[in-house]
């Protein structure tokens, strides 16, 4: 066969091949490569313009959904859900995880109970038809079907009552899977399990403990809900922990005063968690100025130590959270805060951290008096 033969040979099996499908399976191949490549940007430590990144891989992915791809339907429903294409768009990720299943690629369906779980994106909230989606995500091992059936099981949803040893059964080994998830709720459930002597979970060191205060309140200070953030508060004023180690959101301390100058920054919706948290901020700062000086007496004098100044632990809270102890205390009686009023008149009657005045004692005592009739 010579040369010319030869090539109108191959031009011709060329044109038989199915081109369609060819570029189909291009699409397929760019998309997902565009996509995992965004997805591993989204834990950079450089800043990426996320939107940007996953924007690349939608027409890919689009066409390759148009094509029957079940994989390349799942990807885009996780661009949309994300909110990385506009609200719009957002809407139409229920029916891609849904298409993604007929098309025969089995993740979704957790995806799809999320939906019905929160009534999001065009979807009436529906928790019986959410817990039977998350079984049958874990019956196709999708990787967060367990912590989302031990989310029903934990506050009652789609099931016949809350049953905390089967959420705990359910997530007790995915440890890592929920903290670092996005979702609030499965946090809260993790420090729960924390904060109980109930359930055995890892400490800093790896060491199964009763008991677990630090990860509990790191978990709910991270949840960033003003009245969890505040439970994480009480937990620490209640266990005298002054700060607790970020063992998964970033290798620093957070203070108890951290938490509560956010909480301050609230809207005025949270007034009541705003007055708890400074009454406790106050009485805290107290309590650790007493631990300091009486920790000092052991090495000075007694005399020495009565004559240190009561409000040098004062100018470092006013520098690093904006509030000295009479602040704090102040705020949370304003607020209406009735053991804040009480301990503030406290306060005005002795000279303790303010200067004595009785006029305003009374007024205080008066205005705690009022509060505890109501």
């Amino acid at each position: 066969m010579n040369m010319t033969n030869l090539k109108h040979l191959l031009i011709a099996l060329v044109l038989t091949l199915p081109l369609v499908s060819i570029s189909a399976q291009d699409n397929m191949e760019i998309g997902k490569r565009l996509y995992e490549q965004a997805e591993g940007k989204r834990w950079s430590e450089i800043k990426f313009d996320l939107a940007k990144e996953f924007q690349k891989a939608v027409p890919y992915l689009e066409k390759a959904t148009a094509d029957g791809f079940g994989e390349a339907a799942f990807m885009l429903a996780e661009i949309y859900y994300d909110n990385y294409c506009g609200s719009a768009k957002r809407h139409e990720s229920f029916s891609l995880y849904q298409k993604a299943i007929d098309l025969g690629y089995d993740r979704g369906y957790v995806e799809m109970g999320k939906c019905y779980f929160y009534g999001r994106h065009g979807v009436d909230r529906d928790s019986k038809k959410a817990f039977e989606l998350f079984t049958k995500g874990a019956e196709n091992n999708e990787p967060e079907a367990r912590l989302y059936i031990a989310l029903c099981w934990f506050f009652g949803e789609g099931v016949e009552k809350a049953d905390l040893n089967i959420a705990y059964t359910n997530c007790q080994n995915l440890v890592s899977k929920i903290v670092y998830n996005k979702d609030i709720n499965l946090r809260y459930m993790w420090a729960t399990f924390c904060l109980s002597d109930k359930f055995k979970t890892k400490d800093v060191e790896g060491q199964m403990v009763d008991q677990d205060f630090e990860t509990g309140c790191e978990l709910l200070y991270n949840t960033k809900r003003t009245d969890w953030m505040l439970a994480a508060v009480k937990t620490m004023f209640d266990k005298n922990i002054d700060s607790f180690y970020q063992r998964y959101y970033g290798n620093f301390r957070v203070s108890i005063y951290k938490i509560v100058s956010d909480i301050t920054r609230q809207e005025d919706v949270y007034t009541h968690m705003i007055a708890n948290a400074c009454y406790m901020y106050a009485v805290f700062a107290e309590r650790q100025d007493e631990n300091c000086e009486d920790n000092d007496d052991e090495f000075i004098g007694e005399e020495e130590s009565n004559n240190r100044n009561k409000y040098r632990g004062d100018p470092e809270l006013k520098m690093s959270w904006g509030m000295t102890r009479i602040d704090a205390l102040t705020r949370a009686a304003e607020l209406g805060n009735k053991d804040a009023q009480k301990l503030l008149g406290d306060w005005y009657e002795i000279g303790h951290n303010v200067s004595k005045n009785l006029v305003r004692a009374k007024e205080w005592h008066e205005k705690a008096q009022k509060t505890d009739d109501k």
